[in-house]
């Protein structure tokens, strides 16, 4: 009957014909994968199964029918045969199909049995757009034998999948205010279906992020998410560093971007929900370098991931915070008008360079720039001069016109603008962009080349690597009216008369 059916003429076109195979039964399970899920191999199991299948043409039901096909496991893959036109369910509960044979596990997020029914739930490679798939096992003795292959093997390409509780603290009014909604939508949806354990805090004021990253407990979560712009995880990284429990450090921490921004997503290259929704359910994490950042007006250390900027950046952003109701186009406005003001900035600025190759970072566990081994001399707790007049060898100064000083610590800052290409995950270093004096007509050109990194060979920019920074805003004076704020991920605070920075190589870890 399945075969006839399977065999029988769409209205909207003929069908491929099956073939028949014979029938296998599920081969037995080595008892020693199951203690030790971490085993790279895994042995081959069968089953006979029947597959809903669907047409090219249309996602009608009367198009709707099941095929036979041969079910197989192995270590990497769910695969079947013959290929068939597959039926798949979206998100939001509706149906289409696609001419397909296996399903890779690193694809998958997560299953569950229904009676003999096997749901498997696929985020499709590149675009990691939500598939679920079901397979109906002919056999019913097949499914616990099925069900223990399955969770052995999940747990190779799951990080930790035994430990899925997720804090996920959320700013409702980033970005343009839809934070709430696009997660409980488009991925708190993913996470069930992968089966983590969801915890929602929502900040109600500036600094609720600080509060409740100081306050967590590193043994009641095994991730954190942060569903807004880089502003809400830069108050929770400054929370989390100053925890009483130094272990909530290690604590992997994931970003869905829901900001205007969003300049840590565009850098790890999970700037769409559906990406950072599968980052996060991997569970990968990888150590991310943070900056420790010393004011001379204020005791408290600030803990950058992204980047500290003064002199025309940081009044851009000054500018923008008028602007929040239009999206990422305000950066644009702002820097218009910061053109037309063309306003003067005068300071001076001492770093340590260290000369290692400008490369692009991988994001991979191989990358060359992020597993570079540290030079002779260098450490972790690089100390920082508090004296232009005590700089050690080697140090690096400049003084007059600063019309661009950016210290960054990741590729992008928002889609459209792309300052230090060869940033790195992990390499212990902070990368320098600076414009000393400039006219207009260069700096707009440098605005305009930066959205693809093709600013680099300007003349009359230069780009460095460091281990550490001093900064010395001279004019406006930091008592004077004009003065330019410091520009922290974003974040704006007082400018001080002198700024100190330091790189603490790994000392975070990111869901990536």
């Amino acid at each position: 009957g399945i075969n006839a059916e399977y065999m029988g003429v769409c209205p909207c076109g003929p069908r491929r014909p099956s073939t028949h195979h014979k029938l296998i039964s599920p081969m037995s399970l080595d008892q020693s994968l199951l203690a030790n899920p971490a085993s790279p191999t895994l042995q081959v199991l069968e089953a006979q199964a029947t597959i809903p299948t669907g047409c090219c043409c249309c996602a009608s039901a009367c198009c709707s029918s099941v095929a036979p096909v041969q079910l197989k496991l192995s270590s990497a893959s769910l695969s079947w045969t013959p290929e068939c036109r597959i039926r798949y369910q979206r998100l939001d509960g509706s149906s289409s199909s696609l001419v397909l044979s296996a399903v890779m596990f690193d694809d998958v997020i997560g299953f569950d049995f229904e009676g003999t029914t096997l749901h498997v739930y696929v985020m499709a490679p590149t675009s990691r757009r939500y598939r679920g798939y079901s397979f109906e096992l002919i056999e019913s003795s097949a499914v616990p034998v099925w069900q223990a292959a399955v969770t052995a093997r999940l747990a190779v390409y799951l990080r930790r999948p035994d430990r899925r509780r997720v804090l996920v603290v959320i700013n409702p009014f980033g970005g343009t205010g839809q934070a709430v909604s696009r997660f409980r939508e488009k991925v708190k949806p993913l996470f069930e279906k992968a089966g983590l354990v969801v915890t929602e805090k929502l900040t109600e004021a500036a600094g609720h992020a600080t509060e409740i990253g100081r306050s967590v407990d590193a043994s009641a979560y095994d991730s954190i998410v942060s569903v807004s712009g880089d502003g809400l995880l830069h108050e929770l990284l400054n929370g989390l560093a100053k925890n009483p429990n130094p272990a909530v450090m290690q604590v992997p921490v994931g970003i869905v971007p829901c900001g205007s921004g969003n300049g840590l997503a565009h850098s790890l290259q999970t700037s769409n929900l559906s990406l950072a929704a599968f980052a996060i359910i991997k569970g990968r994490g990888r150590p991310f370098d943070i900056h420790e950042v010393f004011r001379s007006n204020s005791a408290d250390i600030l803990y950058s991931f992204m980047f500290t900027a003064w002199s025309f950046l940081a009044a851009l952003e000054e500018d923008s915070e008028s602007y929040r109701c239009c999206g990422a186009f305000r950066f644009t406005w702002s820097a218009i008008r910061m053109m037309c003001r063309g306003a003067d900035y005068r300071g001076r600025i001492a770093f340590l360079p260290v000369d290692v190759p400008h490369v692009k970072c991988t994001r991979l566990t191989d990358c060359p720039g992020c597993n570079r081994a540290p030079l002779p001399g260098e450490r972790d707790d690089e100390e920082v001069p508090t004296s232009f007049d005590s700089l050690p060898p080697g140090w690096i100064t400049v003084e007059g016109d600063l019309k661009w000083v950016l210290a960054s610590n990741v590729t992008h800052l928002s889609a459209d603008s792309q300052p230090t290409p060869f940033s790195h995950l992990n390499d212990g270093l902070m990368d320098i962009s600076l414009i000393r004096s400039a006219s207009r007509c260069q700096v707009t050109c440098f605005l305009l080349k930066f959205d693809t990194g093709s600013h680099i060979p300007l003349e009359y920019h230069e780009y460095y690597k460091c281990r550490a920074l001093l900064l010395e805003p001279q004019s406006p004076a930091a008592n004077d009216p004009r003065a330019v704020p410091i520009d922290v991920d974003g974040e704006l605070h007082p400018q001080p008369t002198q700024l100190r920075i330091r790189v603490r190589r790994g000392a975070w870890q990111l869901l990536c």
